[in-house]
């Protein structure tokens, strides 16, 4: 799947795709990542969808990501609610490469 068909395009494609089961989606780059996971939260907001930023940091760089950029990393993976069991099953989970 790819964003040359357009957002609304991509995240109705996924979202016919989650009915399959859990899904990973690979972003070419953050901004895809942002727009497609915006868009299937407002298409299916009773399905769990994640959107995991990339680090802010190059590989081999000494300098540690800022704690902003690791704050939003670690929220993705913790589940949303401790009282909803649908949020510790991922449904949709959206990063960049």
């Amino acid at each position: 799947m790819s964003v040359a068909l357009g957002i609304g395009a991509t995240a109705l494609m996924l979202l016919d795709a989650l009915q399959n089961g859990d899904l990973l989606y690979l972003a070419d780059d953050e901004q895809e990542a942002e727009a497609v996971a915006d868009a299937l939260m407002s298409f299916a907001p009773d399905d769990h969808v994640v959107f995991l930023p990339s680090s802010d940091t190059l590989p081999g760089d000494g300098a540690p990501s800022t704690p902003s950029n690791i704050g939003k990393r670690v929220a993705a993976l913790l589940p949303r609610d401790n009282q909803d069991e649908r949020a510790a099953s991922i449904k949709m989970r959206i990063a960049t490469c």
